[in-house]
Formats: structure tokens, sequence, C-alpha cells
């Protein structure tokens, strides 16, 4: 545990110039991530492709726990690839990049990967792209690699209702805030500030546990372990894959 909280102190420092509210969503994710679960799947060498990367967070938690990991993060928002690339430094075992998950030349790459992480992305796609990403990933793994899926499920229920209230509820608060923010002025700014330091999200639409397997396998992937993690507020499965015949799955 002491080894845990001393990576989440070096990686937080990693962001000398983060605000206040950027520091308090960096803190966040250290409580919402099942970290264990999603390192006991990763070697201590593995290449890694992460798919929605955000501000990097996971990836320099990943590589802090093991010096012999590499990251490839992938994000669509430039102003989060902006603030990830601030954490680097000297850190060679990680890059940061700008791009579409559902772009087809991510997924022609040189490099190949032991690993495809795709962490809370799946519930931001269209159905369509959901199964362009399901479906390419493979490209861009090695033979035996492992894709490993985090995202937000429809249970427990008490979680999933407490993540439907801050996802859809103050999403749709934060929107008519935002388009009167001019009109109040030094509140309106205020209110924004708000926003960013609870890191009130995109709308999102949560598939089950269920489902998201079902997709997986329809789509030529062999569920190896299918979790429910306790860890966090939110309610979120943790799925690992492979390319392979036989559909062994370990449910939790």
């Amino acid at each position: 545990m002491r080894k845990m909280w001393r990576t989440y102190r070096n990686v937080l420092n990693s962001y000398p110039d983060a605000t206040l509210s950027e520091k308090l969503l960096i803190i966040t994710r250290f409580l919402e991530l099942p970290v264990r679960d999603i390192d006991r799947w990763i070697g201590e060498n593995d290449t890694i492709m992460e798919l929605g990367c955000g501000r990097g967070v996971l990836a320099n938690i990943l590589v802090a726990l093991s010096p012999g990991r590499s990251v490839y993060g992938v994000d669509l928002s430039a102003g989060r690839i902006a603030r990830a690339l601030t954490s680097l430094k000297e850190n060679s075992r990680i890059e940061f990049h700008v791009a579409n998950v559902v772009d087809p030349s991510l997924y022609h790459l040189q490099q190949k990967f032991d690993i495809v992480l795709v962490s809370e992305l799946l519930c931001l796609l269209s159905p369509g792209d959901q199964e362009t990403v399901l479906k390419k990933a493979s490209d861009i793994l090695i033979p035996g690699g492992r894709l490993i899926i985090k995202d937000y499920v429809t249970r427990p229920r008490y979680k999933y209702f407490l993540f439907w209230l801050e996802t859809n509820f103050l999403h749709y608060v934060v929107n008519w805030t935002g388009r009167i923010a001019v009109k109040l002025g030094k509140l309106g700014r205020h209110l924004q500030k708000i926003q960013t330091m609870f890191g009130v999200r995109d709308a999102v639409t949560v598939l089950s546990r269920e489902n998201i397997s079902a997709l997986l396998i329809e789509k030529g992937w062999s569920v190896l372990s299918s979790t429910l993690p306790s860890k966090g507020f939110w309610p979120h499965c943790l799925l690992v894959c492979e390319r392979s015949g036989a559909d062994r799955t370990e449910e939790k």
C-alpha cells in the first residue's frame, strides 16, 4: 500500500504546473482506477498502447510501477494531450499523441504492442465506433497480446444511479449554466471553474458488463477475465481479452 501511495505522490508531482482543479481531478483518478487489478495483467517490460489516455495519469502510474514498460498514449483532445506532455520531463518510455481512435491510420503503425488498454472510452463512443475500436485493436497487438478494457457498467445499481446523476443531470446543468455564463459575468466564471474542478463529464452511454462481453466475443475476442472491481465510487468493470478460440471467462 505504501508503494502505491508513493507512486501516486510521484505521479502527482510530475504535473508541476497543474491547477488546483486539475490536481483534484488527478487525485480522483487515483481513487477511481483499479490500478492493482490492471497492473497484474501487464508484464514488467510490456509495451502498451493506451486508447483515450486523457491527461496521461494511468500511463504514468503504470510506468512508475514498472519502469521497464513503455506506453504510447493517444487522445482526441489536444488540451488533454498538452497537459499529459507536461508530465513527461525526460521520461522517454512514454509518448503522447493527438489522434482519433477510429482513424484507420492509427492501426497501421509499424510498432506492435503487448497490451492495448482502453479505459473509460467505449462509453463515449457511438455503437459503430465501439465496433471499429474493438475490431481494429488486434491489428496493433503482437501475437498473444491482450486487450484490457476498463469501463463503466450498469451494476451495482446504487453506484450506477449515483453515476447517472453525475453524468446526465450535471451534464445538462453545466451546459445550461455555460450558455448563460456570459450574462452571469463573474458568477458565470465561478460556475465554469466548479465544472472543471469536479470534472463533469460529457454525456455517456453505459452498457452492461454482459453486453460488453457479448460485443467482444462477436468481434472475435476471448474474454479471459471479467470482474467488477470494488474500488471507487462509480460502477466499472475490467475485462481482459485475447484473440483465441476458447472463451475461458473468469467472473467475480
